[in-house]
């Protein structure tokens, strides 16, 4: 079974999880869990590796780059599986893994991922005190 497929199922048997699209042929789930939407993606090119990311609404602007970077280093340093990244000045944090074993009960391994990306988000929202998701 596929990295995807097993996300897939885990998401639909979980009451906390709503699925919200799929997009089997790019590898990528968008799903709510709670009041955070997030998404996951697997990748044709690495069938080992694959991230959950968690976009938020935070914007990257020339007045408050240097504070956000070192912020995003700190968080990023602190995590040890998580990076916050900027993609077209939006801001995102992202959980990547690698695994070897998609046949095998997953469930643990996407519920840390995800307490991860909660854990990333509050302490993104703590220092900010202005995001909201």
């Amino acid at each position: 079974m596929s990295i995807l497929n097993s996300f897939i199922n885990f998401a639909e048997e979980s009451s906390d999880i709503q699925v919200t699209q799929k997009r089997i042929e790019e590898g990528i789930v968008f799903f709510d869990k709670g009041s955070l939407h997030l998404y996951f993606q697997a990748e044709d090119k690495d069938p080992n590796f694959f991230r959950m990311l968690l976009p938020i609404d935070g914007e990257v602007e020339k007045g408050n780059m240097d504070s956000l970077y070192k912020r995003y280093v700190e968080i990023s340093t602190d995590v040890k599986v998580g990076k916050v990244i900027i993609v077209k000045n939006k801001v995102w944090l992202s959980v990547e893994q690698f695994t070897y074993d998609t046949d095998s009960d997953m469930t643990q391994l996407f519920r840390r991922m995800m307490g991860v990306l909660e854990y990333m988000f509050n302490e993104y929202k703590n220092e900010d005190g202005t995001t909201e998701q």
